[in-house]
């Protein structure tokens, strides 16, 4: 079957306008980006592409603090104190530890800050109670009473009732009991 004359002729006609619509893009945008493929030309429209403008900042005056002159007073504020009355202990851990085979508590007391105080843990199980002690530590808000514990090997299997108590010299208080099961060696 003979070719047609037509073809090569619509062929080159297709490749000017191919051209045409890719000066038309580099003229519009500046760029020399040009698209992958006819179909994602834009048309040849005389409408200049939309530009954006950013924003300038706004110059903003920055001033410093000097220090101060050597002798000069520098405001502070007073150290937090707080104290006097009952006070609520706060167990937040009571259980048996196998690791260090002994009854473990932690605990606070809110609502009081003071230099010195004592936090004590009693564990009582039928008998003459068990004790441990430690001097409570200030935070920012309550009195931190650590960890505090009590031997296994002072302890009979069964459950123990724990309470934390706190005195100062003019605070004082007591936990709610936890009950601990201690285990048989």
């Amino acid at each position: 079957m003979p070719r047609s004359p037509r073809r090569p002729a619509l062929l080159a006609g297709g490749a000017v306008l191919t051209a045409v619509a890719v000066v038309t893009v580099v003229q519009l945008t500046g760029s020399n980006d040009v698209p992958s493929s006819p179909a994602a030309a834009p048309s040849t429209s005389s409408t200049p592409a939309p530009t954006t403008t950013e924003p300038v900042p706004t110059p903003v005056a920055v001033t410093s603090i000097a220090p101060p002159a050597p002798g000069e007073e520098v405001a502070t504020d007073p150290e937090q104190t707080r104290t006097g009355g009952a006070v609520n202990p706060v167990i937040t851990y009571a259980g048996w530890e196998a690791g260090s085979w002994s009854l473990e508590v932690n605990g606070y007391v809110a609502g009081v800050i003071e230099l010195e105080g004592t936090c004590r843990l009693t564990a009582t199980q039928g008998g003459a109670p068990l004790v441990d002690e430690n001097p409570a530590e200030p935070d920012a808000s309550t009195m931190n009473c650590g960890l505090l514990q009590i031997a296994g090997s002072d302890l009979g299997a069964g459950t123990w009732t724990a309470v934390l108590t706190y005195e100062s010299a003019t605070s004082a208080g007591e936990s709610t009991a936890v009950d601990v099961e201690v285990p048989a060696r």
